[in-house]
Formats: C-alpha cells, sequence, structure tokens
C-alpha cells in the first residue's frame, strides 16, 4: 500500500511552517519526519500526535 502525506505539507504550507517547526510542535521525532519525507508508514503514535497538532 502506498502512503502519500502531500496533503500534511501542502497544509503546513498554508500556516506557514517549516517541516522542522511541525515535527517540534507536534513532538515527533526527526526519524519521523524523514519517514514523512519520504512517504514511508510510521506508527500509529506518530500519526495520533500529528492528528492532535
Amino acid at each position: 500500500m502506498q502512503v502519500s502525506y502531500n496533503d500534511l505539507f501542502k497544509k503546513l504550507i498554508d500556516k506557514g511552517l517549516k517541516k522542522t517547526e511541525f515535527a517540534k510542535e507536534a513532538g515527533i521525532s526527526p526519524g519521523t519526519l524523514a519517514k514523512l519525507s519520504k512517504n514511508e508508514t510510521i506508527s500509529m503514535e506518530n500519526l495520533l500526535k500529528i492528528y492532535k497538532f
């Protein structure tokens, strides 16, 4: 199953946030941010952190 986080990154642009700022505020690690950038799967725990952000 292919995953795409393009909509998430579009929303970050609309909010004026850089990826690193988003990761820090959402409480996700740099490794998770790298996985997001590569459209790889991440844990449900991290998805919930992003959702709550």
